[in-house]
């Protein structure tokens, strides 16, 4: 039996290490052979620490009777510094529910299928309703990036990322060629955007993180953005319809399969296992060449292999947002003191912004390599 011992502030300082594997099967013994490993001061830590195994917090359970799995992760999260009776498992619990419940997940799968179709159907209603459905699609995404961060930073980075999306839709549209040359500039300018938006703000804290962050919100919405430019080349309305279709199915079939079959585990700690994107990508493959046959510009093979692209990159995207999203939530929870914990209000806030970002990110980030993928194919 192998797994992972994950300390978490004051348990990390006493262990001298960030993590170390177990070997034993229960609860109960991973923390007697920790113990055994280090001296006093780390098993005093230890006495006052709450666990959380495989993002179910332990509560008040036997530890002889947990059992701790193959691959599987303890998180070891001290209390806070003059805290209440075990503040940490409360925050942490929601956290986790927020981050990577079933329900939520399935709720991610549904939205990214929906929007997807939305895509579809607004291709071949034209231009302008496709901008449209773009500008909607990077604006959830947006609030799920900030939301799930929790930067606190105000509405400046929503807004500079926002205001690239709306720059990068109209450079992409107004380009005689379909050409993505000056997104690169949008992207720069959100540089100079972020920059200005933490110098207006009051209180400045995680002002790296803030100017990152919005960086990569537009970033995101120049990636959204190259859905014009597929649309607006030879073949583009029925291309852009089948990797919309495609992806957006692999996000609803890799949610779903990983309900049932959830192992083995993509990563420590993530609730996806590996069947899910398989699952994903053979449906993104064959919805792409099914729904190319209509199409008098695509071929099944062509419409096949935009559905590998969009497939490939949506159940990618999908499994980084889990990881991602649940490490975050785990280590807000524990925090390194007084105000670093995750309230209630906050567990709610992650669960939504989880969902958008879940939903929607893939089906922004997809769009580049669907670009490529159609300009080289519809040439």
């Amino acid at each position: 039996m192998r797994g992972q011992l994950r300390y978490w502030a004051a348990a990390k300082a006493a262990a001298g290490v960030a993590s170390e594997s177990y070997a034993e099967e229960t609860l109960a013994a991973a923390l007697a052979a920790a113990r055994a490993r280090h001296d006093d001061r780390f098993a005093a830590v230890l006495d006052r620490c709450s666990f959380v195994v495989d993002d179910a917090p332990v509560g008040g359970r036997d530890h002889g009777g947990v059992r701790l799995r193959e691959g599987g992760v303890v998180d070891v999260l001290p209390p806070f510094a003059g805290g209440g009776p075990d503040p940490v498992a409360g925050a942490t619990q929601s956290a986790s529910q927020a981050a990577s419940s079933p329900r939520a997940a399935l709720a991610a799968g549904v939205l990214g299928a929906a929007a997807a179709l939305a895509l579809a159907a607004a291709s071949y209603a034209g231009m302008p309703v496709l901008l449209l459905a773009v500008l909607l699609l990077q604006a959830g995404l947006v609030a799920g990036w900030f939301a799930t961060l929790g930067l606190d930073a105000g509405a400046g980075p929503a807004v500079v990322s926002m205001a690239s999306a709306v720059a990068a839709d109209g450079l992409v549209v107004r380009a005689a060629d379909a050409s993505l040359a000056r997104l690169a500039g949008v992207i720069g300018m959100s540089v100079v955007g972020a920059l200005a938006a933490q110098l207006v703000r009051r209180g400045r804290s995680r002002v790296t993180e803030g100017i990152g962050a919005t960086v990569a919100g537009a970033a995101f919405c120049a990636a959204a953005a190259t859905l014009l430019g597929l649309r607006a080349g030879p073949g583009g309305v029925a291309a852009v319809a089948v990797v919309a279709v495609a992806a957006g199915a692999a996000l609803l079939a890799a949610r779903a399969v990983d309900l049932v079959l959830p192992r083995p585990a993509l990563a420590p700690g993530l609730r996806r296992g590996g069947p899910a994107p398989l699952t994903g990508l053979a449906v993104a493959i064959g919805l792409g060449a099914l729904c190319a046959g209509p199409a008098a510009v695509l071929a099944p093979a062509d419409g096949a292999l935009l559905g590998l692209a969009a497939g490939l990159v949506a159940v990618a995207v999908d499994a980084g947002v889990g990881l991602g999203v649940a490490a975050p939530a785990r280590q807000r929870a524990v925090g390194t003191g007084p105000g670093h914990g995750v309230h209630r209000d906050r567990a709610a806030q992650l669960r939504d912004g989880a969902v958008l970002l879940g939903g929607l990110l893939p089906l922004a980030l997809i769009a580049p390599a669907s670009y490529v993928v159609g300009r080289l194919l519809l040439s």
